[in-house]
């Protein structure tokens, strides 16, 4: 059986590699949102990151309402309220520009647990416990080494149509099972772009 420092590094190399990686240091990402408890139609969607921490995801609805929320590298923020620490911590490690490479460094906090399979493909199990209160399950394709499922508080998300971009790979389709269910589509993803910092800020009310 494969050690979690194995699974990781597999893992670092199937996308990309770690100097790939440090090469980026912005990501716009464009796409569309559907949530189950947001109704029908489909949603636009903008992921902005920029390095070393730095987040911001902004949704479009159908009817006109928009929907933004992100951290500007000291203070996570929604747009009624600021984000508790472990949200940010949480956000940060789904969103984070460079979340996948920096696994590695959680290698204390996690143990290799066996295999499983995520449909009809072999896995290899991780549990972590990246976030204090928050233990989740990493499934690692046994094949590609790709991160193809985690489950954590409830929910399962689920990355697929893994796609080159600029010698890195990224999952194109990302999905919840939990509550609520939700689909990313992601159409076009672009690297190095210039993002001003107060992009990440949260916008001032009227």
């Amino acid at each position: 059986m494969p050690t979690v420092g194995d699974v990781l590094t597999n893992y670092v190399n199937a996308i990309g590699g770690s100097p790939a990686w440090e090469k980026l240091k912005s990501e716009l990402a464009k796409g569309t949102y559907e949530n189950d408890q947001m109704g029908p139609g489909t949603n636009a969607l903008e992921v902005y990151k920029k390095a070393p921490n730095k987040w911001l995801f902004i949704i479009r609805g159908s009817d006109g309402g928009v929907l933004q929320q992100g951290f500007n590298g000291k203070v996570g923020w929604n747009e009624s309220s600021e984000l508790g620490d472990e949200q940010v911590a949480l956000f940060g490690r789904l969103l984070g520009l460079r979340s996948g490479v920096d696994l590695p460094r959680f290698l204390p906090k996690m143990k290799f647990v066996g295999r499983s399979k995520v449909g009809s493909i072999e896995a290899f199990v991780i549990e972590a416990a990246i976030i204090e209160g928050n233990p989740e399950k990493l499934y690692f394709d046994a094949k590609s080494g790709f991160l193809i499922q985690e489950d954590f508080g409830g929910a399962s998300l689920q990355y697929d149509d893994y796609q080159e971009v600029d010698g890195v790979k990224v999952p194109f389709t990302i999905r919840q099972e939990g509550s609520p269910n939700w689909t990313v589509k992601f159409k076009e993803i672009k690297h190095n772009l210039s993002i001003e910092d107060a992009k990440f800020d949260r916008p001032k009310r009227p």
